[in-house]
């Protein structure tokens, strides 16, 4: 019996539910939920309504209305894939834990005028404010201006946090050009 059998008799979730398909689902993005409902903010498995998941993938099935927010396992079975919501789901706790690092990595320094300031991946990355009111400016290296980020962060750890994601988009922005 596949676990989702096993799933299906036991009654957990939708694999136990009429009308909700078990395959044929296809990954439509991932992400942390620390990133998108907050820090230590988990979410349970929209599939198996069980698992306490961190690493959430969105599913979609053309043959059901709504997208899921699952975890790894879960995923792999409703896509047929296992391996491929693994690689995935690796990759992406690798992207979480090098956002957790990244305010404490090596290489932030001083400037002249006291902001903190890093150069990664082609990038200048300054944090500007104080206490309560941080901002970050990002620029491609030999760039002449910064882009100023449109939030505002309590503290420095956040803002360097804000930096890492900012950076990603930046990266994922000059990937698709």
């Amino acid at each position: 019996m596949s676990s989702e059998q096993k799933a299906a008799a036991n009654g957990w979730g939708k694999w136990g539910e009429p009308g909700v398909p078990h395959k044929g689902w296809h990954r439509v993005d991932e992400f942390d939920s620390f990133e998108k409902y907050g820090e230590g903010e988990y979410k349970i498995c929209g599939m198996c309504e069980k698992k306490k998941i961190r690493a959430i993938h969105v599913m979609e099935h053309d043959k059901y209305p709504d997208r899921l927010e699952c975890g790894c396992v879960c995923s792999g079975h409703m896509s047929d894939d296992l391996l491929s919501a693994s690689t995935r789901d690796d990759e992406l706790k690798l992207k979480m834990r090098r956002r957790a690092n990244f305010p404490n990595r090596s290489g932030w320094t001083p400037s002249k005028s006291g902001n903190a300031f890093i150069n990664v991946e082609g990038y200048n990355i300054v944090i500007v404010g104080q206490e309560g009111d941080f901002k970050i400016l990002i620029k491609q290296l030999g760039a002449a201006v910064h882009q100023k980020g449109k939030r505002s962060y309590a503290t420095i750890e956040e803002a360097r946090r804000g930096a890492f994601d900012g950076l990603q988009y930046r990266l994922r922005l000059n990937h698709e050009e």
